[in-house]
Protein backbone atom coordinates (compact mmCIF):
# COMPACT_ATOMS: atom_id res chain seq x y z
CA UNK A 1 0.00 0.00 0.00
CA UNK A 2 2.82 2.42 0.91
CA UNK A 3 4.62 1.67 -2.37
CA UNK A 4 1.45 2.28 -4.37
CA UNK A 5 0.77 5.54 -2.51
CA UNK A 6 4.34 6.73 -3.07
CA UNK A 7 4.11 5.85 -6.75
CA UNK A 8 0.85 7.70 -7.07
CA UNK A 9 2.30 10.82 -5.42
CA UNK A 10 5.36 10.76 -7.67
CA UNK A 11 3.14 10.33 -10.67
CA UNK A 12 1.04 13.31 -9.63
CA UNK A 13 4.20 15.45 -9.42
CA UNK A 14 5.33 14.05 -12.75
CA UNK A 15 2.18 15.37 -14.38
CA UNK A 16 2.88 18.82 -12.97
CA UNK A 17 -0.40 19.12 -11.07
CA UNK A 18 -2.74 17.73 -13.72
CA UNK A 19 -5.72 15.65 -12.73
CA UNK A 20 -4.39 12.09 -12.93
CA UNK A 21 -7.57 10.21 -13.79
CA UNK A 22 -8.72 12.75 -16.35
CA UNK A 23 -5.43 13.57 -18.06
CA UNK A 24 -4.07 10.04 -18.44
CA UNK A 25 -7.23 8.96 -20.22
CA UNK A 26 -6.91 11.80 -22.70
CA UNK A 27 -3.19 12.25 -23.19
CA UNK A 28 -0.14 10.15 -23.99
CA UNK A 29 2.82 11.48 -22.00
CA UNK A 30 5.87 10.80 -24.16
CA UNK A 31 9.00 9.62 -22.36
CA UNK A 32 11.37 8.74 -25.23
CA UNK A 33 11.36 10.03 -28.81
CA UNK A 34 13.19 8.36 -31.70
CA UNK A 35 13.64 10.11 -35.06
CA UNK A 36 15.14 8.84 -38.28
CA UNK A 37 14.65 9.58 -41.96
CA UNK A 38 14.41 7.33 -44.99
CA UNK A 39 14.16 8.89 -48.43
CA UNK A 40 11.77 11.83 -48.00
CA UNK A 41 9.92 10.53 -44.94
CA UNK A 42 10.52 10.86 -41.22
CA UNK A 43 9.95 7.86 -39.00
CA UNK A 44 9.10 8.78 -35.43
CA UNK A 45 8.98 6.19 -32.65
CA UNK A 46 7.62 7.02 -29.22
CA UNK A 47 7.63 5.43 -25.80
CA UNK A 48 4.94 6.88 -23.58
CA UNK A 49 3.45 6.34 -20.15
CA UNK A 50 0.69 3.74 -19.85
CA UNK A 51 -0.43 2.59 -16.40
CA UNK A 52 -0.49 -1.19 -16.02
CA UNK A 53 -3.01 -1.40 -13.22
CA UNK A 54 -6.77 -1.47 -12.99
CA UNK A 55 -7.08 1.73 -10.92
CA UNK A 56 -4.99 3.91 -13.24
CA UNK A 57 -2.10 4.29 -10.79
CA UNK A 58 1.36 3.05 -11.79
CA UNK A 59 2.30 -0.47 -10.72
CA UNK A 60 6.01 -0.17 -9.95
CA UNK A 61 6.56 -3.87 -10.63
CA UNK A 62 5.74 -3.31 -14.32
CA UNK A 63 7.08 -1.15 -17.13
CA UNK A 64 4.07 1.24 -17.28
CA UNK A 65 4.96 1.99 -20.90
CA UNK A 66 3.72 1.54 -24.44
CA UNK A 67 5.03 2.59 -27.84
CA UNK A 68 3.77 3.94 -31.14
CA UNK A 69 5.27 4.84 -34.50
CA UNK A 70 4.42 7.53 -37.02
CA UNK A 71 5.49 8.47 -40.51
CA UNK A 72 5.35 11.73 -42.42
CA UNK A 73 7.17 14.17 -44.69
CA UNK A 74 7.89 16.41 -41.67
CA UNK A 75 8.58 15.68 -38.00
CA UNK A 76 5.26 17.29 -37.04
CA UNK A 77 3.38 15.19 -39.59
CA UNK A 78 5.04 12.02 -38.30
CA UNK A 79 4.13 12.94 -34.71
CA UNK A 80 0.55 13.55 -35.79
CA UNK A 81 0.47 10.12 -37.43
CA UNK A 82 1.72 8.53 -34.19
CA UNK A 83 -0.88 10.50 -32.24
CA UNK A 84 -3.66 9.03 -34.36
CA UNK A 85 -2.38 5.54 -33.62
CA UNK A 86 -2.32 6.11 -29.87
CA UNK A 87 -5.87 7.46 -29.89
CA UNK A 88 -4.75 10.11 -27.41
CA UNK A 89 -3.36 13.62 -27.50
CA UNK A 90 0.44 13.51 -27.42
CA UNK A 91 2.40 15.56 -24.90
CA UNK A 92 6.17 15.70 -25.45
CA UNK A 93 6.98 18.27 -22.78
CA UNK A 94 8.12 15.55 -20.31
CA UNK A 95 10.42 13.76 -22.77
CA UNK A 96 13.42 12.29 -20.94
CA UNK A 97 15.52 11.07 -23.88
CA UNK A 98 15.78 11.86 -27.57
CA UNK A 99 17.20 9.15 -29.86
CA UNK A 100 18.43 10.27 -33.28
CA UNK A 101 18.84 7.77 -36.09
CA UNK A 102 20.21 7.84 -39.61
CA UNK A 103 19.18 9.91 -42.61
CA UNK A 104 18.90 13.30 -40.89
CA UNK A 105 20.44 15.98 -43.11
CA UNK A 106 21.01 18.53 -40.34
CA UNK A 107 19.93 17.49 -36.83
CA UNK A 108 19.58 21.12 -35.72
CA UNK A 109 16.52 21.43 -37.97
CA UNK A 110 14.68 18.50 -36.37
CA UNK A 111 15.69 19.57 -32.87
CA UNK A 112 14.39 23.09 -33.48
CA UNK A 113 10.97 21.64 -34.31
CA UNK A 114 10.90 19.68 -31.06
CA UNK A 115 12.04 22.30 -28.58
CA UNK A 116 11.08 25.56 -30.26
CA UNK A 117 8.00 24.99 -32.39
CA UNK A 118 6.38 21.78 -31.16
CA UNK A 119 2.60 21.88 -31.05
CA UNK A 120 2.72 18.79 -28.82
CA UNK A 121 4.67 20.46 -26.00
CA UNK A 122 8.24 21.69 -26.23
CA UNK A 123 11.00 19.22 -25.42
CA UNK A 124 13.33 20.66 -22.79
CA UNK A 125 16.59 22.14 -24.16
CA UNK A 126 18.41 20.11 -21.48
CA UNK A 127 16.93 16.79 -22.65
CA UNK A 128 19.75 14.26 -23.34
CA UNK A 129 20.34 13.23 -26.96
CA UNK A 130 21.80 9.87 -28.07
CA UNK A 131 22.17 7.96 -31.32
CA UNK A 132 20.90 4.55 -32.39
CA UNK A 133 20.95 2.71 -35.71
CA UNK A 134 17.38 1.62 -34.87
CA UNK A 135 15.65 4.19 -32.62
CA UNK A 136 12.44 2.11 -32.57
CA UNK A 137 14.33 -0.75 -30.88
CA UNK A 138 15.06 1.61 -27.99
CA UNK A 139 11.52 2.97 -27.71
CA UNK A 140 10.12 -0.56 -27.91
CA UNK A 141 12.29 -1.76 -25.01
CA UNK A 142 10.24 -1.89 -21.82
CA UNK A 143 12.11 -2.38 -18.56
CA UNK A 144 10.49 -3.05 -15.20
CA UNK A 145 13.11 -1.73 -12.79
CA UNK A 146 11.81 1.67 -11.77
CA UNK A 147 8.59 3.61 -11.87
CA UNK A 148 8.82 4.17 -15.61
CA UNK A 149 10.70 2.22 -18.25
CA UNK A 150 12.35 5.47 -19.35
CA UNK A 151 13.65 6.03 -15.82
CA UNK A 152 15.48 2.71 -15.98
CA UNK A 153 16.96 3.70 -19.34
CA UNK A 154 18.22 7.00 -17.90
CA UNK A 155 19.64 5.12 -14.91
CA UNK A 156 21.62 2.87 -17.28
CA UNK A 157 22.93 5.95 -19.05
CA UNK A 158 23.91 7.57 -15.75
CA UNK A 159 25.94 4.48 -14.82
CA UNK A 160 27.66 4.49 -18.21
CA UNK A 161 28.49 8.20 -17.85
CA UNK A 162 29.94 7.71 -14.37
CA UNK A 163 32.32 5.07 -15.70
CA UNK A 164 33.38 6.97 -18.82
CA UNK A 165 31.47 4.74 -21.25
CA UNK A 166 29.01 7.45 -22.24
CA UNK A 167 28.58 11.21 -21.86
CA UNK A 168 25.84 13.78 -21.72
CA UNK A 169 24.90 16.03 -24.60
CA UNK A 170 21.69 18.01 -24.69
CA UNK A 171 19.18 19.12 -27.29
CA UNK A 172 20.39 22.71 -26.93
CA UNK A 173 24.10 21.87 -27.21
CA UNK A 174 23.61 19.66 -30.28
CA UNK A 175 21.43 22.29 -31.97
CA UNK A 176 24.01 24.98 -31.23
CA UNK A 177 27.00 22.92 -32.38
CA UNK A 178 25.47 21.58 -35.59
CA UNK A 179 23.82 24.90 -36.34
CA UNK A 180 27.18 26.72 -36.43
CA UNK A 181 29.31 26.54 -39.56
CA UNK A 182 32.32 24.32 -39.11
CA UNK A 183 31.12 22.83 -35.83
CA UNK A 184 29.95 19.35 -34.97
CA UNK A 185 28.59 17.32 -32.07
CA UNK A 186 29.26 13.81 -30.87
CA UNK A 187 26.42 11.62 -29.62
CA UNK A 188 26.72 8.56 -27.38
CA UNK A 189 25.56 5.43 -29.18
CA UNK A 190 22.89 3.27 -27.56
CA UNK A 191 22.06 -0.32 -28.47
CA UNK A 192 18.92 -2.29 -27.62
CA UNK A 193 18.75 -6.09 -27.61
CA UNK A 194 15.61 -7.76 -26.29
CA UNK A 195 15.12 -6.14 -22.86
CA UNK A 196 18.72 -4.96 -22.56
CA UNK A 197 20.03 -1.50 -23.37
CA UNK A 198 23.68 -0.52 -23.30
CA UNK A 199 25.97 2.30 -24.45
CA UNK A 200 29.18 1.92 -26.44
CA UNK A 201 31.13 4.50 -28.40
CA UNK A 202 29.75 7.53 -30.19
CA UNK A 203 28.96 9.02 -33.58
CA UNK A 204 29.67 12.45 -35.07
CA UNK A 205 26.93 14.68 -36.39
CA UNK A 206 27.04 18.05 -38.13
CA UNK A 207 25.25 19.98 -40.85
CA UNK A 208 25.94 17.07 -43.22
CA UNK A 209 24.21 14.51 -40.99
CA UNK A 210 25.68 11.66 -38.95
CA UNK A 211 28.97 10.13 -40.04
CA UNK A 212 32.08 8.63 -38.55
CA UNK A 213 32.32 6.86 -35.21
CA UNK A 214 34.50 6.96 -32.12
CA UNK A 215 35.11 3.66 -30.28
CA UNK A 216 34.47 3.18 -26.58
CA UNK A 217 38.22 2.88 -25.94
CA UNK A 218 38.70 6.52 -27.00
CA UNK A 219 35.71 7.99 -25.22
CA UNK A 220 37.49 9.00 -22.03
CA UNK A 221 40.13 10.84 -24.08
CA UNK A 222 37.35 12.71 -25.86
CA UNK A 223 35.58 13.50 -22.57
CA UNK A 224 38.80 14.92 -21.09
CA UNK A 225 39.77 16.97 -24.16
CA UNK A 226 36.20 18.20 -24.67
CA UNK A 227 36.25 19.23 -20.99
CA UNK A 228 32.95 17.58 -20.12
CA UNK A 229 34.22 15.43 -17.27
CA UNK A 230 31.15 14.94 -15.03
CA UNK A 231 31.08 15.16 -11.25
CA UNK A 232 31.09 11.89 -9.30
CA UNK A 233 32.86 10.13 -12.15
CA UNK A 234 35.80 7.75 -11.99
CA UNK A 235 37.40 6.62 -15.23
CA UNK A 236 39.69 3.64 -14.85
CA UNK A 237 43.02 3.78 -16.68
CA UNK A 238 44.83 0.41 -16.75
CA UNK A 239 48.63 0.43 -17.11
CA UNK A 240 51.46 -2.05 -17.37
CA UNK A 241 55.07 -1.45 -16.33
CA UNK A 242 57.57 -4.10 -17.32
CA UNK A 243 54.75 -6.60 -17.53
CA UNK A 244 53.36 -5.70 -14.09
CA UNK A 245 49.71 -4.62 -14.26
CA UNK A 246 48.31 -1.73 -12.25
CA UNK A 247 45.44 0.73 -12.52
CA UNK A 248 44.37 4.19 -11.48
CA UNK A 249 41.21 6.26 -11.69
CA UNK A 250 40.83 9.77 -13.03
CA UNK A 251 38.44 11.40 -10.56
CA UNK A 252 38.45 14.94 -11.95
CA UNK A 253 39.77 16.72 -15.01
CA UNK A 254 40.06 20.26 -16.30
CA UNK A 255 41.26 21.10 -19.82
CA UNK A 256 42.30 24.51 -21.09
CA UNK A 257 42.87 24.92 -24.82
CA UNK A 258 44.65 27.67 -26.75
CA UNK A 259 45.36 28.12 -30.44
CA UNK A 260 48.40 29.43 -32.29
CA UNK A 261 49.65 29.61 -35.87
CA UNK A 262 53.08 28.14 -36.58
CA UNK A 263 54.45 28.35 -40.14
CA UNK A 264 50.92 28.53 -41.50
CA UNK A 265 49.77 25.49 -39.52
CA UNK A 266 47.16 25.63 -36.81
CA UNK A 267 48.34 24.32 -33.44
CA UNK A 268 45.97 23.46 -30.60
CA UNK A 269 47.61 23.40 -27.20
CA UNK A 270 45.79 21.49 -24.45
CA UNK A 271 46.85 21.69 -20.81
CA UNK A 272 45.02 19.07 -18.76
CA UNK A 273 44.88 19.02 -14.97
CA UNK A 274 43.87 15.55 -13.76
CA UNK A 275 43.22 14.17 -10.30
CA UNK A 276 44.47 10.58 -10.21
CA UNK A 277 43.85 7.94 -7.58
CA UNK A 278 45.81 4.68 -7.62
CA UNK A 279 43.34 1.81 -7.38
CA UNK A 280 45.48 -1.26 -8.06
CA UNK A 281 49.17 -1.72 -7.28
CA UNK A 282 49.59 -5.26 -5.96
CA UNK A 283 53.18 -5.43 -7.27
CA UNK A 284 54.09 -2.33 -5.23
CA UNK A 285 55.33 -0.37 -8.21
CA UNK A 286 56.87 3.03 -7.63
CA UNK A 287 53.86 5.34 -7.39
CA UNK A 288 55.47 8.29 -9.12
CA UNK A 289 56.40 6.08 -12.04
CA UNK A 290 52.92 4.62 -12.08
CA UNK A 291 51.36 8.10 -12.19
CA UNK A 292 53.65 9.07 -15.07
CA UNK A 293 52.55 5.97 -16.96
CA UNK A 294 48.90 6.83 -16.34
CA UNK A 295 49.56 10.32 -17.71
CA UNK A 296 51.12 8.79 -20.82
CA UNK A 297 48.04 6.63 -21.34
CA UNK A 298 45.74 9.63 -20.87
CA UNK A 299 47.78 11.62 -23.39
CA UNK A 300 47.59 8.75 -25.90
CA UNK A 301 43.80 8.49 -25.43
CA UNK A 302 43.38 12.25 -25.91
CA UNK A 303 45.47 12.27 -29.10
CA UNK A 304 43.60 9.24 -30.45
CA UNK A 305 40.25 10.90 -29.75
CA UNK A 306 41.42 14.08 -31.46
CA UNK A 307 42.71 12.22 -34.50
CA UNK A 308 39.47 10.27 -34.90
CA UNK A 309 37.30 13.38 -34.81
CA UNK A 310 39.49 16.02 -36.42
CA UNK A 311 42.07 14.37 -38.66
CA UNK A 312 39.95 11.48 -39.97
CA UNK A 313 36.43 12.95 -39.88
CA UNK A 314 37.12 16.72 -40.06
CA UNK A 315 34.66 17.26 -37.21
CA UNK A 316 35.14 20.09 -34.74
CA UNK A 317 33.68 18.57 -31.57
CA UNK A 318 36.25 20.25 -29.29
CA UNK A 319 35.18 23.90 -29.77
CA UNK A 320 38.29 24.62 -31.84
CA UNK A 321 36.16 27.09 -33.74
CA UNK A 322 35.71 29.20 -30.59
CA UNK A 323 39.36 28.88 -29.53
CA UNK A 324 40.57 30.07 -32.95
CA UNK A 325 38.15 32.99 -32.94
CA UNK A 326 39.58 34.05 -29.57
CA UNK A 327 43.30 33.42 -30.16
CA UNK A 328 43.77 33.57 -33.95
CA UNK A 329 40.95 35.73 -35.35
CA UNK A 330 42.93 36.40 -38.53
CA UNK A 331 42.35 32.79 -39.71
CA UNK A 332 38.82 32.37 -38.36
CA UNK A 333 37.06 32.95 -41.70
CA UNK A 334 39.44 30.55 -43.43
CA UNK A 335 38.70 27.88 -40.80
CA UNK A 336 34.98 28.20 -41.55
CA UNK A 337 35.48 27.76 -45.28
CA UNK A 338 34.18 24.42 -46.56
CA UNK A 339 37.35 23.74 -48.55
CA UNK A 340 39.70 24.73 -45.72
CA UNK A 341 42.31 22.19 -44.61
CA UNK A 342 43.26 24.09 -41.44
CA UNK A 343 41.31 21.80 -39.16
CA UNK A 344 42.30 18.53 -40.77
CA UNK A 345 45.99 19.56 -40.90
CA UNK A 346 46.08 20.94 -37.37
CA UNK A 347 48.58 19.87 -34.70
CA UNK A 348 47.61 18.90 -31.15
CA UNK A 349 50.06 19.49 -28.30
CA UNK A 350 49.04 17.88 -25.01
CA UNK A 351 50.44 18.44 -21.52
CA UNK A 352 49.12 16.44 -18.56
CA UNK A 353 49.52 17.86 -15.05
CA UNK A 354 48.62 15.18 -12.53
CA UNK A 355 47.69 15.47 -8.90
CA UNK A 356 47.63 12.31 -6.80
CA UNK A 357 44.54 12.07 -4.60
Amino acid sequence: MIKKLTAALIFTLFLGGCSVGEEVNKRAFVQVIGIEKTADNYNVSLQFYKPESSDGNPDISKANSDSANGRGTTVTEALSDAELKTGKSLFTGHTKLLVLGGGLDDPSDELAVLYSNSSFGSVSPSCPVVYSDTPSAVTDTFMTEGLFSADRLISIMDSAVNSGKAFYTSVASVAESTGLAGCAAVLPTVYAEKENVYFSGGIFTDRYGTHGTIPESELYGMIILKDIFPDDTEITVPVSINGSPAAASVTASDCKKTASLNNGRLEINAVIHADIRITENSRRLDEERLIRKVCENIKDAVISAYSTAVWYNNCDVYDINKVVRRDCPEIYDELLSEDSSLLRDSVLNVKILARKV
